[in-house]
């Protein structure tokens, strides 16, 4: 089954004074040894970054964002496909939204809408 994707008619480029990549990878599973040493390892073969999103959208396109929010994706459950700014210029990528349509923020900025969102990036 394929996934959902971003939809066209909501902006996908991130405002570049928010950009940033909070963990390049997921944290390692650490174990203490008898020894003193600490064995560390990875929990996932795939690498999953944190990012931060802010998005500002007009009235129009934060309602078709909210849409595909709460119905496409199961109020935030499901992964989708959406063009990430990596830094140099934007990549479609799967991605998640960290804690679902409940962790999703809007503020008015006059006419728009700043959206921010953190997301679970694969192969970032």
């Amino acid at each position: 089954m394929a996934l959902p994707s971003w939809p066209a008619s909501v902006p996908s480029k991130p405002q570049l004074s928010s950009w940033s990549i909070d963990q390049l990878a997921r944290p390692l599973l650490e174990t203490d040894m008898d020894g003193g040493n600490v064995r560390a390892r990875r929990k996932f073969v795939d690498v999953i970054a944190q990012m931060p999103y802010a998005i500002v959208m007009s009235a129009t396109q934060y309602a078709a964002f909210k849409a595909f929010l709460l119905t496409d994706l199961g109020q935030g459950a499901a992964e989708f496909t959406m063009p990430v700014y990596t830094g140099t210029g934007c990549e479609s990528k799967t991605v998640r939204i960290i804690g679902g349509a409940n962790a999703v923020k809007v503020q008015p900025v006059g006419p728009m809408r700043l959206v921010s969102f953190s997301l679970d990036v694969r192969d970032i």
